[in-house]
């Protein structure tokens, strides 16, 4: 399923400022998802770059080389990297409890 409802996309705190016509262009190309624990959304080293997950609930893990990065919780943005820079993923990140939006 393609799309999201605009308020509902404002109403989480990552996009919560966006003025109205940005929230109805982000909610026509967002989905909303949801990433079991232990599920990696985004990989190191893929190229990917057309995707990332804003977490509305769930924690998720940052590693990079194998080594913790940083943890990542409801408001926090995975895989903006490989979309604002559009190259390969620098680190992998894995849901460590349920992800959804």
């Amino acid at each position: 399923m393609r799309g999201m409802d605009a308020d509902r996309l404002k109403s989480r705190p990552v996009s919560a400022g966006l003025d109205p016509a940005a929230a109805g262009a982000v909610a026509r190309l967002a989905a909303e998802v949801s990433v079991p624990a232990g599920r990696e959304f985004v990989r190191e080293g893929d190229c990917s770059p057309y995707e990332m997950l804003a977490i509305g609930e769930g924690t998720a893990e940052v590693t990079r080389g194998g080594r913790h990065v940083a943890e990542l919780g409801p408001g926090d943005v995975g895989g903006e990297v490989g979309v604002v820079e559009k190259r390969t993923r620098d680190a992998t990140v894995t849901a460590t409890r349920r992800c959804s939006w």
